[in-house]
């Protein structure tokens, strides 16, 4: 099954500690069904980030909320 995933970052916040982060993000996630006809799905989400003992960011959480169809 085919995916492909996208993302939008809408804000982007660092604590005042500088060790912790997240984004508010659009994302759009694509996947073929089961007649290979891709559907697309939208979502409003964040993503948390912190900050490891070498300086590398880890992404330590991913929520993701579905966008109702208008």
């Amino acid at each position: 099954m085919k995916q492909l995933s996208d993302f939008v970052a809408r804000s982007v916040n660092i604590s005042a500690s500088g060790d912790m982060g997240f984004l508010l993000e659009d994302t759009q996630i694509i996947v073929n069904d089961s007649t290979a006809k891709p559907v697309t799905s939208h979502y409003n989400s964040i993503t948390v980030w912190k900050k490891q003992k070498d300086g590398s960011w880890k992404n330590v959480l991913d929520v993701l909320s579905p966008v109702k169809s208008k």
